[in-house]
């Protein structure tokens, strides 16, 4: 059920870049963050390993799982800013754009961006992207074993709380706690944690997981809109106290999830999940041209119409995305597919050589 909760964090993302409901966005890269810390955890101890070869096939098959289908992505939003002008892209987000500069050209094309706030880094074609950047980090950190083993993810765990700690008590700002890549330590060791002592946490559940998994979404939506209603009416910073309340809701979300044995299930979820990606790098430039040349909307604000804009663009990038699916991600999953087998270490599992990577 991974690649259903993908989808619907992606669709928050637009819900949230498009004014419906502002917190939804930040609690759903912290829920990516999460998710990926368990995965890419999962991944390296399960399917490549730590050695030479397996670092190496890890690294070239996520390179083939984020970059053809991002090329494709970018290319239809290079046409899109062609065609409404490079103006009006601006004006409805400020971040968005062609970069003029070789150097942060090269750093949107490769999906990494060269500082410790990746935000900062204008313009970007895609403007998400500076959270893929951070989890591109992450990848490589897990890859060369910072999740390795349960008492290195604890360690990295303490020094990644010392981080979120130090910045409340210093009173920093969003920069810190969310947009930094360090920040992302945080949710992503959790993730990490949650592969290593999934067996014990598990054993509570049985056939809960599913029922649960839907009651904890349920949560996730109302914390969101909690926090909007809150803002109203409390003094200290709200957003703050829901954002790391989120982590907990989506580390609980992930252990459901990872238990959900549902075979029947299996093929919807990847087709709903492989819906996710292509939202994600495509909302802002679709939902850019849905508002300024359909609903005459320069900026994203909250209304009524923009509850539209969102609903189109989700629509919209589902579209894009099947074909992109077709024409790019099918044939790139075969050489993926491919890369995983050769990596398999001798005497694994078939239950094993089953794990796909996302």
């Amino acid at each position: 059920m991974f690649g259903t909760f993908r989808t619907l964090l992606a669709f928050a993302v637009v819900f949230h870049h498009v004014r419906v409901l502002v917190p939804f966005g930040n609690h759903a890269v912290g829920g990516f963050f999460i998710l990926s810390g368990f995965l890419m955890t999962l991944v390296m101890q399960k399917s490549y390993g730590y050695s030479a070869g397996g670092m190496r096939n890890f690294a070239m098959n996520r390179a083939l799982r984020l970059l053809p289908s991002y090329w494709g992505a970018l290319a239809l939003t290079l046409l899109c800013i062609a065609w409404i002008g490079p103006d009006a892209v601006r004006a409805y987000n400020p971040h968005m754009g062609i970069p003029d500069e070789v150097g942060t050209f090269l750093q949107n094309l490769l999906l990494f961006y060269l500082s410790p706030f990746p935000q900062d880094i204008a313009p970007r074609i895609s403007p998400a992207t500076w959270a893929i950047s951070v989890e591109v980090f992450y990848y490589a950190l897990i890859a060369f074993g910072l999740s390795r083993s349960r008492r290195i993810t604890w360690l990295w765990f303490v020094l990644a709380l010392a981080w979120h700690v130090g910045v409340v008590m210093l009173g920093l700002d969003k920069q810190y706690w969310y947009f930094n890549v360090f920040a992302g330590a945080l949710p992503f060791s959790i993730g990490a944690l949650i592969f290593h002592h999934r067996e014990r946490l598990s054993r509570p559940l049985d056939d809960a997981a599913l029922p649960l998994a839907v009651g904890l979404f349920a949560g996730f939506v109302g914390l969101a809109y909690g926090i909007r209603v809150a803002r109203w009416h409390v003094n200290f910073d709200v957003a703050l106290l829901g954002y790391y309340l989120n982590f907990a809701l989506c580390a609980a979300l992930v252990l459901c999830l990872s238990n959900i044995r549902r075979p029947a299930m299996k093929a919807a979820d990847k087709w709903i999940g492989d819906f996710s990606y292509h939202t994600y790098v495509l909302h802002w430039i679709v939902a850019t041209v849905w508002a300024t040349q359909v609903f005459g909307v320069t900026a994203p604000n909250r209304s009524e119409t923009s509850f539209w804009i969102a609903m189109l663009t989700v629509i919209t990038c589902c579209g894009l995305s099947l074909l992109l699916t077709r024409f790019i991600d099918e044939p790139v999953e075969r050489h993926r597919k491919r890369l995983r087998e050769r990596a398999m270490p001798a005497g694994e599992t078939a239950a094993a050589r089953k794990i796909q990577a996302p």
